[in-house]
């Protein structure tokens, strides 16, 4: 589902507060702790993703495979592929607001950005 402006800033909010955890399907770690949800969704619902977030807070408390990841994740809020680019500039925008002494290239670079 497609998120509001409202939406999309309040999640910008979180990700760059560390209040949610960018995903990386890429890393073994992540595709482990992510394998029971990501077992749930359809085709079509996979296909449609276009960002995995992971509340930092909810699994706070549990087991974590080498200390930064959840050994498994129970919640998440998945991103309209859609809506990429107004968040990207979101984060971009408050990354840059927090952080003015950093410069636009160290953004791209660090591991803030959900790009």
């Amino acid at each position: 589902m497609r998120r509001t402006n409202a939406e999309i800033i309040d999640t910008a909010r979180r990700i760059v507060t560390g209040d949610l955890m960018v995903a990386d399907l890429s890393d073994r770690d992540w595709q482990m702790s992510l394998a029971l949800i990501l077992s749930g969704l359809t085709r079509r619902e996979a296909e449609r993703i276009g960002l995995i977030l992971v509340p930092f807070h909810k699994h706070a408390g549990s087991r974590w495979l080498n200390g930064r990841v959840p050994g498994c994740t129970f919640s998440v809020e998945l991103v309209h592929v859609n809506d990429m680019v107004r968040l990207d500039a979101e984060v971009k925008r408050m990354f840059k607001a927090l952080h003015p002494e950093i410069e636009d290239d160290a953004y791209a670079a660090s591991e803030g950005s959900p790009s």
